[in-house]
């Protein structure tokens, strides 16, 4: 991938491939050189992806409607717990679901989490984590289907800043195995109970993440 001469200069290739009807990570020389580029772009200019999203009061990004696919199918949002973190830049991340839409199911079904991206207080990635039911109240799909949906993922309508959309887009592409594996190890957790404590565990408030993994 060519490097742009600066991020805004990228942040502008992107967005006319974007209005082009580009595979624009896949013309951009796919996952790794995209993210390459877009984190040297970045660090050049002291960037971090919270710097990439709007600046405002709210927690959540963005604040009413969930950034997501022209598909229907996808979507995501950011966000923070509480003002304390936002002011610290602590633990904030990016929640990514999936539509009932997807797997052919009606709308009443409700989304399915695929996984949340954290970032580190500079901004950069840090990790990946499964968070327990009662955080996404989402209706909870096996490993395999929520795997089948990921090389589909994106979220390019309604959203705060495009080439965020992307970014994520991106990371599920290169980091896919490490997200399989976060997937079917909470499946394997979750199996080792029996009903009554699964559904105890999935809705105990103490337990906020069933598994993660870190950069």
């Amino acid at each position: 991938m060519t490097d742009a001469a600066s991020f805004a200069a990228l942040v502008a290739r992107v967005e006319w491939l974007d209005q082009a009807g580009a595979d624009v990570i896949a013309t951009l020389g796919g996952a790794e050189a995209f993210l390459q580029t877009m984190a040297a772009l970045m660090e050049k200019e002291t960037l971090g992806v919270f710097d990439l999203l709007p600046s405002t009061d709210a927690l959540r990004l963005p604040e009413e409607h969930d950034a997501r696919s022209t598909c229907g199918h996808y979507r995501w949002f950011f966000h923070f717990h509480s003002k304390t973190e936002k002011a610290d830049r602590l633990a904030g991340h990016f929640h990514l679901f999936v539509a009932p839409s997807f797997f052919e199911a009606p709308r009443t079904v409700g989304l399915s989490h695929l996984i949340a991206v954290e970032l580190d207080s500079t901004g950069d990635l840090q990790g990946f984590f499964v968070p327990n039911r009662w955080v996404t109240d989402e209706h909870m799909r096996p490993a395999c289907a929520l795997v089948d949906a990921l090389p589909g993922f994106c979220g390019t309508e309604k959203t705060p800043a495009l080439i965020v959309s992307y970014w994520l887009d991106a990371l599920l592409q290169l980091f896919h195995t490490e997200i399989v594996t976060l997937l079917t190890e909470r499946d394997r957790f979750l199996t080792q109970m029996n009903d009554t404590a699964r559904a105890h565990y999935l809705e105990n408030q103490t337990f906020d993440r069933i598994c993660e993994w870190r950069l």
